[in-house]
């Protein structure tokens, strides 16, 4: 008798076939939420700390940028015996209107002449900046020769566009300028720069998963010179 009993109650505090089951499921679910939490977590830091390297690395750009574009110039040539009298000539920035990550090569081409105090040339330099590998590459040519070391401003850059609007001065003193393809009259004849705009995309790299996600960045400069789209921007 107590033999039975002792049988009965042992096989009361055994699990049967359906509990294992049931509770295998609910480990299962359990592990899966807690895994779908985990990727999500990863993901949201993976795509929060590219967006925020990225903004700021534009930030950097875009400050490096306005500095070396708004300072270009048109060529001047100081005549000598004629009183410091600088004869300029044109000097366009080149820009290549629309590029995407398979581009390889120019986008901006543009120089800076400087004069010293005595009206001489004190320098000039040749700016040049590229798409390569989706970067952004900045190289400066001084003169005395001798490129400088080319520096990746940006990366992970996927399409780039660039627009220029012509600014337009009036001969009559009381007009303001005009931004536009052509001024509004005849007094309109003489080109006063340019306002070039760019807009820039970028995306992840391939290996990482994060679809669907892109930071686009838009600025404009004025500058004195005008602006002419090219193939090929270089100087």
């Amino acid at each position: 008798m107590k033999l039975k009993s002792h049988i009965n109650r042992r096989f009361r505090e055994a699990f049967t076939l359906v509990e294992v089951l049931v509770a295998l499921l609910v480990f299962s679910i359990f592990s899966t939420g807690i895994l779908l939490i985990y990727r999500f977590s990863v993901h949201s830091y993976k795509a929060t700390s590219w967006k925020q390297d990225r903004t700021h690395q534009a930030e950097l750009f875009w400050n490096v940028l306005r500095k070396s574009v708004e300072e270009a110039t048109d060529e001047l040539k100081p005549l000598s015996g004629l009183g410091g009298t600088i004869d300029k000539i044109p000097m366009p920035l080149l820009y290549k209107d629309s590029s995407d990550s398979t581009h390889q090569g120019g986008l901006l081409a543009w120089k800076v002449y400087h004069l010293n105090n005595a009206g001489g040339l004190d320098y000039n330099n040749t700016y040049l900046v590229e798409l390569k590998n989706r970067s952004l590459v900045m190289t400066v040519k001084p003169d005395p020769p001798g490129w400088t070391s080319p520096k990746i401003l940006l990366e992970d850059v996927d399409c780039v566009k660039i627009q220029a609007t012509p600014i337009w001065r009036s001969t009559d003193p009381g007009k303001e300028e005009f931004l536009g393809t052509a001024g509004p009259d005849s007094s309109y004849t003489e080109n006063a720069g340019s306002v070039i705009e760019i807009s820039i995309t970028l995306t992840p790299p391939q290996n990482v998963s994060i679809p669907d996600l892109k930071i686009i960045q838009n600025n404009k400069f004025k500058l004195i010179v005008g602006s002419v789209s090219s193939s090929s921007p270089s100087y």
